[in-house]
Order: C-alpha cells, then sequence, then structure tokens
C-alpha cells in the first residue's frame, strides 16, 4: 500500500484543477478513453486536469489475477460495494450484505428460553 501511496506523491496530483477517476472497479483489459476525452476537453478549455487510474493502484494492492476475476465474475457492481463504507458511512460492503448478516446470525444464534 505504501507503494500506492508514494506513486500518488511522485505524480502531483495536487497541482491540477480537476482529477478525472477511472473508477477501481474497471477492468485492467480495455483502456478507458471516456476519461482522457474529457480531459482533452477540458483542457482546451483551459484546465489543468489528470486522469488518475484507481483500477491499477487497487489491482497492484489486490493482486491483478483477483481483480481480473472481480471484474470478470461478479454480477455486482463489486467497486461500489467495496467502498460504500468509505463514500457513505454505510456498512461493510452495503446494506444489504449486513442486513442478510444480521438475518443469518439471529437464525444461527442459540434461542436464549
Amino acid at each position: 500500500m505504501e507503494q500506492a501511496a508514494e506513486l500518488f506523491e511522485r505524480a502531483n496530483y495536487r497541482a491540477y484543477d480537476a482529477m478525472i477517476i477511472v473508477p477501481p472497479g474497471a477492468t485492467l483489459e480495455h483502456p478507458a478513453i471516456g476519461p482522457h476525452l474529457l480531459a482533452a476537453h477540458a483542457r482546451k478549455a483551459g484546465f489543468q486536469v489528470a486522469v488518475l487510474y484507481a483500477n491499477m493502484i487497487f489491482a497492484a494492492i489486490s493482486g491483478e489475477v483477483e481483480h481480473q476475476w472481480l471484474c470478470k465474475t461478479s454480477e455486482q457492481i463489486w467497486g461500489e460495494r467495496v467502498f460504500a463504507r468509505a463514500a457513505y458511512g454505510s456498512p461493510l460492503l452495503g446494506r444489504r450484505l449486513a442486513a442478510a448478516v444480521s438475518t443469518a446470525t439471529a437464525i444461527a444464534a442459540p434461542s436464549s428460553l
């Protein structure tokens, strides 16, 4: 994780007016053309813009094979579930999982008769 922080610091992203982020849940197999088109238009308008590939940083931390597996096999938008707690203060992996775990725990717990 220190390598990702070091990479971020070396890139000096604080010098930009805006940063366009390729989300951590995006696949590594295909380039993200949209963020670069948006950045080009913003530069034409006079803004200093950077594109941050958060998917590459997340894959470096979690493992490239695991990251690609999640991208290919997940039926849900896994990136949003992973970061929901940090973004919204919701339970770990989202509200539905927390409710399911709570229900499963209540069912599995011995009754207090």
